[in-house]
């Protein structure tokens, strides 16, 4: 015979232990003891809490303490008992739950529809551009990974708030967390849902622009999308299910840089860094900031390493120098809302042990990203780069770039290479494939030291160019199987260093 599990039968001064609060960011009621003052339509228990609050939880939420006195019919008689109704003024928590039996309901005088309240768990309804609407999630979208073990990881948080009229919406994978928010037309009811972010994105992306409504109530488990020409029904989990993101809280330091120092840092470096999970700390990127007011971020796969440094010229507030390895996946997300050059990024983080810090977060303009930070020693990368040069190459950057991209339709896929000849005045640059053919260019270019012969694998040559933004660059060479270096002339403070491929005789 299979065990069935029997919900408590309760009644009206019944005193009950909470054992799960509604917000899962306040657990003050969790553990205390409250009485039962009555019963709503559906079955949940109004409750009455130690101090002095109301409160309307689900049946299983709660385990009853100690059943209240059976009265005799002569009490009954002399003692006129009325239901304990909240105070206008307390604050009332509103779950949805399942209703319980027919039995218990019977047992109860009926009572008023709940009315729910805002940022209950939920509940909400909200109007706003639908336009508005698709583009906010999109970006939240993009850190949310729809396959993951945890369902309700494949959903987005939306919390509408009725105060503000702001609807604020969490993408998080349990290692990177994206906040954005927009201003809704209206909010009557705030509250907090979880719905598949695949689903609805593709149904905003394919809606016209206009007015849209998004609502969950106590009628149905579904949250509803009703537009102009229609109505959809979107499954959903509870919020208070959600983990909430690591934000950093205690021993926080906290350090402002401007967009355009981010922007153009993430952007010279992050192509360098490495997609082997083998090497965990090789697949961020290493950002220093110094108590002098220096700021460089750096990143390497082994085989190539991209530099970038830079003034704040703002206060630091720090007094030694600070190492964060932020994984690329996350700058990456960072990169995409470094729109105004001026704008303050401020980036805070927390060092919870003596291995320094865990989590960071970068607040945007338009959106919070929190990110756990990757563990383990970076390379000691300034090491790397040679003092001096024997040989400089004045060359300008975009003909070299578009060269190497032709001579590469003949490279032979195994190699990969470009061979470049250098010598004054110009520099030759040839590749040949046995089955496809083979290509010559020259370009013009200062030379200063003796001619070389050297080649370069031409994904790895070709991205250092990309990442300087400059009309010229500076290409430093000692010897054909030395580090080489590119740098722009006249411009930011930027180092990509390639290894050369050693030819045979």
């Amino acid at each position: 015979m299979t065990a069935t599990s029997v919900t408590p039968v309760f009644a009206v001064g019944d005193k009950v232990e909470i054992l799960r609060s509604q917000n899962t960011k306040d657990t003050n009621y969790n553990g205390t003891v409250a009485e039962i003052t009555g019963f709503s339509t559906k079955g949940w228990l109004k409750l009455k809490c130690h101090d002095g609050k109301s409160a309307t939880l689900k049946p299983d939420w709660v385990s009853l303490k100690q059943s209240a006195p059976v009265e005799t019919e002569a009490e009954v008689d002399e003692v006129e008992a009325p239901v304990v109704e909240a105070e206008a003024e307390a604050a009332e928590v509103v779950i949805a739950a399942e209703p319980v039996s027919d039995e218990v309901q019977s047992k109860t005088p009926p009572e008023p529809e709940v009315a729910t309240e805002d940022k209950s768990i939920g509940y909400f309804k909200f109007s706003c551009n639908s336009a508005l609407f698709a583009k906010t999630i999109a970006q939240v979208r993009r850190v949310i990974r729809t396959m993951s073990i945890h369902p309700i990881l494949s959903n987005v948080k939306i919390t509408a708030d009725a105060e503000t009229r702001r609807v604020e919406m969490v993408g998080f994978d349990l290692s990177l967390g994206v906040i954005t928010s927009f201003l809704a037309t209206e909010v009557p009811v705030g509250g907090s849902y979880t719905i598949a972010v695949s689903i609805l994105s593709d149904i905003l992306s394919q809606l016209p622009e206009g007015t849209i409504t998004l609502e969950r109530n106590e009628s149905s488990p579904k949250a509803k999308l009703t537009t102009a020409n229609g109505v959809f029904e979107i499954s959903g989990i509870d919020a208070y299910d959600f983990p909430a993101l690591p934000i950093p809280t205690t021993n926080v330091t906290t350090l402002k840089v401007t967009s355009k120092l981010l922007r153009v840092g993430c952007g010279s470096t992050l192509y360098a860094t490495s997609t082997d999970q083998t090497k965990m700390v090789l697949c961020g990127a290493h950002m220093v900031f110094r108590p002098e007011g220096k700021f460089e971020i750096a990143a390497t796969d082994g085989h190539r390493l991209a530099l970038y440094r830079a003034d704040i010229n703002s206060a630091t507030n720090i007094e030694t120098d600070q190492h964060l390895t932020v994984p690329a996946r996350s700058l990456h997300e960072v990169e995409r809302y470094l729109a105004k050059d001026e704008a303050m990024i401020e980036i805070s983080y927390e060092s919870s042990n003596s291995s320094g810090p865990s989590i960071v977060q970068f607040k945007l303009e338009e959106a919070t990203i929190v990110t756990r930070l990757l563990e383990g020693d970076y390379p000691k990368y300034n090491e790397l780069i040679p003092k001096k040069f024997q040989r400089e190459i004045w060359v300008e950057r975009l003909p070299l770039i578009g060269s190497i991209g032709r001579l590469a339709v003949l490279a032979a896929l195994k190699t990969y290479l470009v061979k470049i000849s250098v010598e004054a005045k110009k520099i030759t640059l040839y590749s040949e494939d046995d089955d496809t053919g083979s290509g010559t260019e020259a370009i013009p270019a200062e030379v200063s030291g003796e001619d070389i012969k050297i080649a370069f694998n031409i994904k790895y040559i070709s991205e250092a160019l990309k990442s300087i933004a400059t009309q010229e660059v500076a290409i430093k060479v000692n010897g054909p199987a030395t580090p080489v270096i590119c740098t722009p002339l006249n411009g930011y403070d930027i180092v990509a260093l390639i290894m050369p491929v050693q030819l045979r005789s």
